[in-house]
């Protein structure tokens, strides 16, 4: 309280122009605090889930790949993640790595998009695809998704990847699914099922990480 009227003794004792000055310094301050609050309340949940994302973890947290070879049938890939934030969707797709286009022109985007397929967005929703050259090769797959120290698993199941569902400057994406995962380790495993000879050299790893639905 001392320092209180002292302070209050001082700004009394101070012209009038900096007792403007001081004034609307405060009011700013004042506005300032005000402003961050509304932002923090509105962006609570983002900035909570990026706190989450940031604690040191014993298991990988998504976003999450590991290296897989889809050139022999028989090959089986295992990992485990920590999933800590609920909202939204994990996301598990191939991620075929290609040459960006200032290195070949774009001949190997061309020459994957012509084996992998069209680009089709309404991937996440579960949507059977026709049987049509331009969703390209169908990969089949088998995905396991177990909860650590639980009888069930999430996913347990052979997946017939079609088309493609989102690229970026140097790869190409073919969806195997997404599904919503409680807080928890999970135990993942991939298991390829037929012979592709021709990705024998290719660069492709098991992507998994979380999307958040709008």
């Amino acid at each position: 309280m001392k320092l209180f009227s002292k302070a209050v003794n001082l700004f009394n004792k101070a012209p009038l122009l900096a007792q403007m000055v001081i004034l609307l310094a405060l009011i700013a301050l004042g506005f300032l605090i005000a402003a961050t609050l509304v932002v923090g309340f509105m962006f609570r949940e983002a900035i909570i889930n990026d706190f989450l994302q940031a604690l040191p973890s014993d298991y990988p947290v998504p976003p999450h790949e590991i290296k897989v070879d889809l050139s022999e049938k028989g090959n089986v890939y295992k990992t485990m993640i920590r999933v800590r934030i609920e909202e939204g969707v994990y996301m598990f797709h191939l991620k075929f790595i290609v040459k960006r286009f200032e290195e070949d022109g774009g001949f190997d985007s061309n020459q994957m998009t012509k084996l992998l397929g069209q680009d089709y967005f309404d991937y996440g929703r579960n949507v059977s695809l026709p049987e049509d050259s331009k969703y390209g090769v169908l990969i089949p797959v088998k995905l396991k998704v177990c909860k650590k120290d639980s009888a069930k698993c999430a996913v347990d199941k052979i997946f017939s990847t079609r088309a493609v569902f989102g690229r970026g400057i140097n790869y190409i994406a073919r969806g195997i699914e997404d599904r919503r995962l409680e807080r928890g380790v999970y135990h993942i495993g991939l298991e390829t099922l037929e012979d592709f000879p021709y990705l024998n050299d290719r660069e492709v790893y098991l992507d998994i990480r979380r999307w958040v639905v709008k």
